[in-house]
């Protein structure tokens, strides 16, 4: 190039091209690397803007929560943010920006949630249940089942119609109808987590990621499938066929593994750590668990610790033995108001397993124990609950799609009360059994075998 002017000119436009693309590689986006974590942490329903009411607009800078039991007819999220510890009954959420948190133990009834805008947050670490459609759309949608008991119900279909819209399954997701054309990994499942869906529609190649820490992920399908492009590239995905689903369309599983005529997730996931209970017993917390994956000498069980449901560090390891057998664990001292514990089971070929979570709360002595878990469909199971004082207790078995089967109450005296209940004929599956009582409620999740 002869005039220095001009290539002078085109040195520096190739320095700021240069610098660009630096940025964009350099700059954290929100996408794969959130597959884990929601981006909030979880906290009390209190301060802010206080109490949310019927009509509320939410705007940017706003955070009103419910921490009761509310009956609302429309709720508007403008940019701010609604935190749900309570109940909330609504007819109709409008949700325009903002970020939506049901806590644990939380749970959130909707009749309508027409469309996600662009801008929307939801994180679901208890229960949410939408009657209606969903069509997300627009740009940096995100939507996080945050922890192994939560649970997220659409009756209608979830049309995901956005290049930037991530969606993460760490627990239960049970959709009538999913009809996927959004980015490649862009619907992430983790650990055990089950995504129940009646009508699997997909259109993305590897849709579906996995990204979990080596234990494999369930897709249940009860209706039919029409895969015009490969549902996943990982073959720690399990997909479970129900009888007689026809599945269409030129893409295939991928590399998931398909298992047909299979009745439930409960018969493809690996259920190696069972009955994992945890005990607050004065300063210390004992940690019980059954399991049948030992593998002689260098199986190791790792226990591992969160003080949010969401980061676990390990505290300790015990090592495995062959054949089924029963270990404990003692963490001592209590740091927390509210602790979540979980086993991360390494065998001698590598393979990983994590139990549920379990919690600790300082306003019950304890943590609801189920037995046995896994049970068959007409087990008479046993419910050891710890009580701060003497009261009746609701106990109410729900179901995947976070519809109530069946409620039993319970007079209970303070300390641990053992409570039989016959299961009656349960389909195979994975069930949420919930206590009321005064001083909070507990959760447990019940495994049933066919």
């Amino acid at each position: 190039m002869n005039n220095p002017i001009l290539w002078k000119a085109d040195v520096a436009h190739r320095r700021v091209l240069a610098l660009c693309i630096l940025l964009l590689v350099l700059i954290p986006r929100h996408g794969r690397a959130q597959c884990g974590a929601a981006p909030i942490a979880a906290a009390a329903c209190s301060g802010g803007n206080g109490a949310a009411f019927d009509g509320v607009n939410i705007n940017s800078g706003n955070t009103y929560w419910v921490s009761a039991t509310s009956i609302f007819s429309n709720v508007n999220l403008n940019g701010g943010i609604l935190r749900i510890c309570g109940t909330l009954i609504a007819s109709a959420l409008t949700f325009n920006s903002g970020t939506l948190i049901v806590e644990n133990g939380g749970s959130l009834s909707l009749s309508g949630l027409p469309f996600l805008n662009g801008n929307t947050t939801i994180i679901n670490r208890g229960t949410i249940s939408i009657s209606g459609n969903i069509t997300i759309q627009n740009s940096n949608n995100f939507i996080y089942n945050d922890l192994s008991t939560s649970v997220f119900s659409v009756g209608g279909t979830v049309l995901v119609n956005s290049s930037t819209t991530l969606i993460v399954n760490r627990g239960i997701m049970n959709l009538s109808s999913l009809n996927y054309q959004g980015a490649a990994g862009g619907f992430c499942v983790q650990d055990q987590s089950i995504t129940s869906v009646g009508t699997l529609t997909n259109n993305t190649t590897n849709g579906f990621t996995y990204s979990g820490a080596g234990s494999p992920a369930c897709v249940n399908v009860s209706g039919s499938a029409t895969l015009n492009h490969a549902l996943t590239n990982s073959s720690k995905i399990h997909v479970c066929l129900g009888a007689g689903v026809s599945v269409t369309g030129p893409g295939g599983w991928g590399s998931a593994a398909a298992t047909a005529n299979c009745s439930s997730c409960a018969t493809v996931l690996p259920l190696g750590i069972e009955d994992f209970t945890a005990t607050k017993q004065g300063s210390t917390v004992q940690l019980h668990w059954l399991s049948d994956e030992g593998s002689g000498d260098n199986g190791v069980f790792y226990v591992e610790k969160s003080t949010d449901g969401v980061d676990f560090e390990t505290i300790g390891s015990v090592a495995a033995s062959s054949g089924e057998s029963v270990y404990t664990f003692a963490d001592v001292p209590i740091t927390a108001a509210k602790l979540y514990y979980r086993i991360r089971a390494v065998n001698t070929t590598g393979v990983v397993l994590y139990s549920p979570v379990v919690v600790i709360e300082s306003a019950v002595d304890g943590q609801l124990q189920l037995f046995p878990n896994p049970a068959g469909p007409n087990t008479t199971i046993t419910l050891l609950i710890p009580a701060p004082s003497g009261a009746n207790a609701r106990i109410t078995l729900i179901d995947m799609m976070g519809q109530v089967l069946t409620t039993k109450i319970a007079a209970l005296t303070a300390g641990s009360n053992t409570v039989s209940w016959s299961l009656g004929g349960l389909a195979a599956g994975i069930y949420t059994v919930r206590i009321e009582m005064a001083g909070g409620n507990l959760y447990g999740r019940l495994a049933v075998r066919p």
